[in-house]
């Protein structure tokens, strides 16, 4: 209720008298009266503190209160009108709800009228659903009740808002146990004023208020949909008590005041708990132990406030609800622009960055890299203004993914080169969350780059001689490597040493790879042999025997059922992992096979050869479907794109 202050001289009563929305003849929304006019240079009639001008300052600048409220901002005049655009694109709405509103609830009583009459629509929604659950069709007395509240709906809808809380009473009298009836009654009680009626009765409100929250907490078992009404009939109980507490100020009863701002503070962090979304509540709560003293608890609420619409921020520097803790707002207030400054600095730097070391080949990119500039450009304005609006906005400006074309392939990295190795560099692997990079050498060693940074983490030793493979376990914590020294190490990629060495093989290890869930680990050899290791106990299974020559390359399906391995004898092999044999030997090739890869549905195998061919293989046939020619060398690597629909070849 920002733009009504109960604990001053003004009764509710005479409030809502003179401020509430009316329409005119084109439908057009006009007020009432000036409140929702807020001043922010000349705050005499506030009397407001020095620390609140200068907390003000800091929140929002011009350019920022212009992005925020369009037309609503006078800069002449330095006053901002809320509510009325929230209003005006709500009131065709059946889908509006009280949430809609956030910081603009209370700066109108007329926009929560309002809100209620384009709410009639999605509450009859709600009605239909009930009456199903509840068969209500089958009582007479019900069926009565209903349409009543029908009736009662569509007079509200067209303003005629005694004549609803006439039929929603006599809907009640029908039925009085139904929690949306008893909301729209007390609705009414407690914002029922407009340029005909005025049916404010606040003691009324409350009690019909709190029957709703009763009566729909028994309806959330039976449609958890309903579980909105009630957090909103908990806010609007909570502002009941709030303003009832108002009324006992000004009649000298602080005791009772006091008890009444305790309901409604627990009233309000009920809407928050079963509605974390709903801004209001969280406001609603912090005024009330901003009244009664309790200002770090007051904080931590409106600070939930103004994580839902940040516009509360404006609320708060100026309200007098928080005028025994206007410092402890402005510490909050300055906290909160402090962190997101620090976001937005740090992040306009990391795309400031990323925008230089893209290579933009061709106009298209231009274009791209241009509105990129653009982009950048603004948000660095904003950053300098340095308030809590700009920094936020300045994020959100330097969100690329709605440029088009941002990500695409026009615009590639400037290549990196990770120096280090003293010789040949054969295998690398990604980590499977891209952060890590592994690489093997001829110098017998392994090395682990951090991608992000692009420099080296660790050197692994262990090796006796070349690392021909390397590869991550599917979890990431795992990696492990092949070698020319006849053997298979496993390392801890996180910490970075040696785990174990796996013996078995006769000569050079070429390929390793991890089945899909990490438990096994298949090696390939020049030895003729592919083995299959326990990962967790480190120790050999078995060998599978078939090849004539040495293998090069080992890979797991999708799946983990089937194992692959290319050999220089100029075979694929397809094994079954569970019975641990051979299931088909796939000819075709007429040179070397050097790497072999499953699609990601894993109906087919990729395989590269020496004889300057990929061929394509159904796994399920177990036949060739095509050869694909154009290398003029020898095929290397083979690899599908995570969608499975191109093969790439080295």
């Amino acid at each position: 209720m920002a733009s009504f202050y109960p604990f001053g001289r003004l009764h509710y009563s005479d409030y809502v008298q003179g401020e509430y929305y009316v329409r005119d003849i084109t439908g057009a929304v006009k007020l009432s009266g000036d409140e929702t006019a807020k001043t922010i240079a000349r705050y005499g009639k506030l009397n407001l503190a020095a620390t609140a001008l200068q907390t003000f300052a800091t929140l929002a600048s011009d350019e920022a209160l212009r992005r925020e409220f369009g037309c609503g901002f006078d800069a002449v005049n330095r006053t901002l009108e809320w509510g009325l655009d929230v209003l005006s694109q709500g009131l065709d709405s059946v889908r509006s709800s009280i949430e809609d509103l956030n910081a603009s609830f209370g700066y109108n009583i007329g926009l929560v009228i309002a809100q209620l009459q384009v709410q009639n629509q999605q509450l009859l929604g709600v009605v239909e659903r009930l009456d199903a659950i509840h068969k209500t069709l089958e009582n007479p007395a019900l069926t009565q009740a209903r349409e009543f509240y029908r009736t009662g709906c569509e007079r509200l809808e067209r303003g005629l808002l005694d004549k609803a809380l006439e039929a929603f009473h006599k809907s009640e009298e029908k039925n009085d146990t139904d929690y949306l009836t008893e909301l729209q009654i007390g609705r009414l009680y407690l914002y029922g004023r407009d340029e005909d009626d005025n049916v404010v009765d606040l003691e009324r409100a409350r009690r019909h208020l709190l029957l709703a929250a009763k009566y729909g907490r028994a309806e959330v078992a039976f449609l958890p949909a309903a579980v909105a009404s009630v957090a909103e009939s908990h806010l609007h109980a909570a502002i009941a008590c709030y303003l009832l507490a108002g009324e006992a100020t000004l009649a000298g009863d602080k005791p009772e005041s006091d008890k009444l701002l305790d309901e409604s503070i627990r009233l309000a962090l009920d809407a928050a708990k079963l509605r974390p979304k709903l801004g209001e509540a969280h406001y609603q709560a912090a005024t009330g132990l901003a009244l009664l003293a309790r200002p770090d608890e007051a904080a931590a609420s409106l600070e939930q406030a103004i994580a839902v619409d940040r516009r509360y921020s404006l609320n708060a520097a100026d309200d007098p609800n928080f005028a025994s803790m206007r410092d402890t707002v402005a510490t909050l207030l300055e906290r909160l622009r402090a962190d997101a400054l620090a976001r937005s600095t740090e992040l306009l730097a990391e795309k400031r960055r990323e925008i230089d070391s893209l290579v933009y080949i061709g106009e298209k990119a231009q274009s791209v890299r241009r509105e990129l500039e653009t982009r950048l450009g603004k948000a660095e304005q904003m950053v300098a203004r340095a308030t809590l609006f700009d920094s936020q906005d300045a994020v959100r400006e330097l969100d690329f993914s709605s440029v088009s074309g941002a990500q695409s392939a026009s615009a590639t990295h400037e290549p990196t080169t990770l120096t280090g190795h003293t010789e040949g560099v054969y295998p690398v692997a990604f980590s499977p969350d891209g952060c890590l990079l592994a690489s093997g050498s001829d110098d017998d060693t392994i090395k682990l780059w951090d991608v992000r940074e692009r420099r080296e983490l660790a050197t692994l030793k262990g090796h006796t001689d070349s690392a021909y493979s390397v590869v991550f376990s599917p979890d990431g914590r795992l990696l492990a490597s092949g070698s020319r020294d006849k053997t298979v190490k496993l390392w801890d990629a996180h910490e970075r040493r040696e785990l174990t060495m796996l013996k078995g093989h006769t000569n050079a290890v070429n390929s390793v790879a991890f089945s899909p869930d990490g438990c096994l680990l298949a090696s390939g050899s020049m030895d003729k042999t592919v083995k299959l290791w326990n990962v967790r106990g480190r120790c050999e299974l078995t060998a599978l025997t078939g090849h004539a020559e040495g293998v090069t390359s080992v890979a797991f399906s999708p799946d983990g059922c089937l194992l692959a391995s290319g050999s220089f004898d100029h075979n694929v092999k397809l094994w079954d992992v569970r019975k641990r044999r051979e299931l088909a030997t796939l000819t075709g090739h007429t040179g070397w096979v050097h790497s072999v890869a499953f699609s990601p549905d894993g109906c087919l195998l990729a395989s590269g050869s020496s004889d300057k061919t990929l061929k394509l293989w159904d796994v399920r046939e177990r036949r060739v479907l095509t050869t694909l020619t154009g290398h003029a060398e020898g095929v290397g690597s083979v690899a599908f794109s995570p969608d499975g629909c191109l093969l790439a070849s080295g």
